[in-house]
Order: structure tokens, then C-alpha cells, then sequence
């Protein structure tokens, strides 16, 4: 039924994208805020707070405005109505562009439950006696990390695809794996 909706309505698909997209971007800036104010008194990160090596030198300034990735979102937006043009009125595959569709959406929806996770523990670290200690990550570790955590949602996306055969979600499945490929590999570049 949402494959549908996303089908009939490239609009919805659109909005859709850029709300969960620029939520990621402003929801990076009010972690790395919490994390500078609160977490860092307990929690060393190697690096950048920011994995996407694109966005770190904005998110690293607490930039509110990205030209760079405001750029990004316009021009991801015109290659997801490019790509539903093609796959749907053209091709008559409307399953390609419901698995990129899917691909983006969902693994912006791992992004989106870490940013609440890390929310949620820099406010906590804030309140006396909340969190006690201090730890500290490499930057490969973050990126092993964060390669574990998009695999499992990647298994998770899988067998929910497979089990309510949507293309949306295996497309889900796929992104979440390449990232978690992308992450293993900059892990791999910055430990040497």
C-alpha cells in the first residue's frame, strides 16, 4: 500500500525524502551541540562526531545552513523524480524506483534511531550521576561500529522484504548493507 502511495504521488515520496533526509542533517547538529555540552565529559570520540566525510567540517562548526548539503538535497530529489520518470512512466518497473525509494528512506531510519539513542544519552549525561566513567573510540572503531549496526538492520530489512515480499524494504535491506560495506572500509583506511 505505501509502495503505492509512492508510486501514484511522486510528491509524497519526495516529502517524504527530504523530511527524513534534513532531519538526519539537523538532528547531527543537536547531537554534536549535546555532545560538545554534555557527552564529551564521558564519551571521546576520535575525530569527527560526524561519519560522513562530506558533512564533517559543517557538522564539526555547528553549521545550520550547509550550502553543500542543501545541494545534495535538491539534487537527490531531482534524480529520485528522474528515476521514478523512467522506472514508472518509461519502463513500466516501478519496482526499481521503489527499491531505491525504499534504499534511501530506510537507511536514513537506522541514522534517524542512532541520532535518538545519542540524543537521549547526552541529555542523560547531563544529570548528575546519570553516566559515570569515561570511554573512548577510535575512529575505526565508530566506523566497525556503526558497520555491525547497519548489518543487522540489514538482516532485519531482509527477512521482512522477503517475508512481506517489498521491494521497498529490500531495497532498505541493500542500502543498509552497502553502507555497513562503505563503514568496514573507512575503518579498515583509518586504522592503518
Amino acid at each position: 500500500m505505501l509502495e503505492q502511495i509512492f508510486i501514484d504521488n511522486i510528491i509524497f515520496a519526495l516529502i517524504g525524502w527530504c523530511m527524513i533526509y534534513v532531519g538526519d542533517y539537523y538532528l547531527t547538529i543537536y547531537g554534536a551541540r549535546l555532545y560538545l555540552a554534555h557527552g564529551k565529559e564521558h564519551l571521546s570520540i576520535q575525530g569527527s562526531y560526524e561519519l560522513t566525510p562530506t558533512f564533517q567540517k559543517d557538522v564539526d562548526n555547528l553549521r545550520l545552513f550547509s550550502p553543500r548539503f542543501f545541494a545534495i538535497v535538491v539534487l537527490s530529489s531531482i534524480l529520485i523524480g528522474l528515476i521514478w520518470f523512467l522506472s514508472v512512466r518509461v519502463l513500466k518497473m516501478p519496482e526499481f524506483y521503489v527499491f531505491l525509494l525504499g534504499g534511501l528512506i530506510l537507511r536514513e531510519a537506522v541514522v534517524h534511531i542512532r541520532h535518538w539513542r545519542n540524543i537521549t544519552m547526552f541529555k542523560l549525561a547531563a544529570q548528575p550521576n546519570a553516566v559515570q566513567g569515561m570511554v573512548g573510540y577510535s575512529k575505526w572503531t565508530t566506523y566497525k561500529m556503526s558497520a555491525a549496526e547497519l548489518f543487522v538492520f540489514a538482516v532485519l530489512y531482509l527477512l521482512i522484504g522477503l517475508t512481506v515480499s517489498s521491494w521497498f524494504v529490500l531495497g532498505g535491506a541493500f542500502a543498509c548493507v552497502v553502507l555497513s560495506i562503505q563503514h568496514q572500509i573507512r575503518a579498515r583506511r583509518v586504522n592503518k
